[in-house]
């Protein structure tokens, strides 16, 4: 497809021999102070990858201990990023979101502080803490309060054309404000988890680089979708399926036309009666209304079954 065409000739064109110039070297590469490292990881897609090309993502990387961080969500920690060839810039880093759900008493006698704090467990999980004091049956009960927790951070750099003074060749991308499409600042979301890590993984891209190439045709999935091989089986499953639901319909619609047409057999044979005099001096018919209806409905049973009308014709 073009979106795997456009994928594989972006990350031939990709060269990481930048990346490696980020770490080390005279004056070396630090991330809020720490010395960096260059890093690959090889691109996993997903869906129909038999004509994908396998690409590495390149980077710089360091690891930050995650207690070295202030965790007040209140306070911004602002993180350095200084590597070689590339303009020292500056994010803004929280590494612990709290969200606040209410909570509320489900047992007819009240809950207590203990119940409440068991139930915010159950439904937020084991990050989840209980702010309140207990309270009344049905009603409001407090707050549970669930922490996140940043497991990676990432941040893209472009190269600057033309050449600024300082001959730096690269700057922080304006438009890519994170790795992860769409590739804004808020999208550092997809990265916090529950549970606390020993420390963050901080990283720098290159932009062009395969992880992000693949981001945007996938619309951050990196998965491809399916082959053709596996369209055309579950098109011919489909189909199958489709007409088994059509046979049915057609069985049932001829069983409701005979339905139908022996129910207006069964009024002729009985209203008959009276046309050849077995009724009275008003036309009506003297057969008993019981027999009559067990008669016809056992015509509209057998409707798909011709022996049982002849077999109730001869009785009548």
């Amino acid at each position: 497809s073009s979106l795997i065409s456009q994928y594989n000739g972006g990350g031939n064109q990709y060269n990481s021999t930048d990346v490696f110039q980020w770490s080390g070297g005279a004056g070396g590469g630090s991330i809020n102070g720490q010395a960096t490292s260059t890093r690959f990881q090889q691109i996993q897609p997903a869906g129909d990858t038999s004509d994908i090309d396998i690409f590495s993502s390149y980077f710089a990387s360091v690891y930050v201990p995650f207690a070295s961080i202030p965790v007040n969500p209140q306070i911004a920690n602002i993180f350095r990023f200084e590597l070689n060839g590339v303009v020292p810039f500056t994010r803004v880093v929280i590494p612990t979101r709290i969200q606040t759900q209410p909570i509320f008493c489900e047992d007819k006698h009240g809950c207590v502080a203990a119940d409440m704090t068991s139930a915010c467990v159950a439904q937020y999980g084991s990050s989840a803490l209980y702010d309140g004091n207990g309270c009344l049956f049905d009603g409001g009960c407090g707050v549970c309060r669930i922490s996140s927790y940043l497991q990676n951070y990432c941040a893209v750099v472009t190269p600057i054309v033309p050449l600024p003074p300082e001959d730096a060749l690269f700057a922080e991308s304006d438009h890519y404000r994170s790795c992860n499409f769409p590739f804004t600042s808020a999208d550092q979301l997809q990265t916090y988890g529950p549970t606390k890590p020993t420390s963050i993984e901080f990283q720098v891209l290159r932009k062009g680089d395969p992880y992000i190439l693949m981001q945007s045709p996938t619309s951050g999935t990196m998965d491809f979708g399916s082959s053709p091989v596996e369209l055309r089986k579950s098109g011919t499953i489909l189909t199958s399926i489709g007409a088994v639901f059509m046979v049915l319909a057609v069985v049932t619609g001829y069983c409701l036309y005979r339905s139908a047409k022996e129910s207006s057999r069964a009024d002729d044979i009985y209203l008959g009666g009276a046309k050849n005099g077995y009724g009275n001096i008003h036309g009506e018919m003297i057969m008993d209304h019981d027999v009559y209806s067990a008669r016809r409905s056992m015509l509209q049973k057998g409707a798909c079954r011709p022996s049982v009308l002849q077999q109730l014709e001869i009785q009548v």
